[in-house]
């Protein structure tokens, strides 16, 4: 099987917010991103059968892909995650677990700096 029929996508998405900037994405454009994934029919993996993907466990059909959020910005629970739950979207949100709870502080961060999950 060649790479290319391999290959499952993964969308990563970091803030779901009206604000300016190149990690914000404004909730009606990411609701719609949803609604047209849902309609095309292709199957949303969980990180872990994404993993059982990698190791050859299992299949999935094409058009599958994984949904996987950076930097735990606290939309995500407030308004990326009801738009998943809507749809039955699983996603995987990776936390700079130092930073749970606060603002972001690292390089590039924006001002006022996003709050984050905690």
């Amino acid at each position: 099987m060649t790479a290319e029929a391999r290959s499952i996508p993964v969308l990563t998405f970091h803030s779901i917010s009206p604000r300016e900037g190149p990690t914000n994405i404004p909730a009606e454009t990411f609701r719609q991103q949803m609604d047209i994934l849902a309609r095309w029919g292709g199957k949303v993996l969980s990180l872990d059968e994404y993993m059982g993907w990698l190791e050859g466990e299992k299949e999935y059909p094409k058009g599958s892909v994984v949904i996987t959020f950076d930097d735990a910005f606290s939309d995500f629970a407030d308004t990326a995650w009801p738009i998943l739950a809507a749809h039955g979207f699983p996603a995987s949100v990776f936390v700079p677990v130092a930073s749970a709870g606060r603002t972001e502080a690292w390089a590039g961060a924006e001002e006022p700096p996003r709050t984050l999950m905690d």
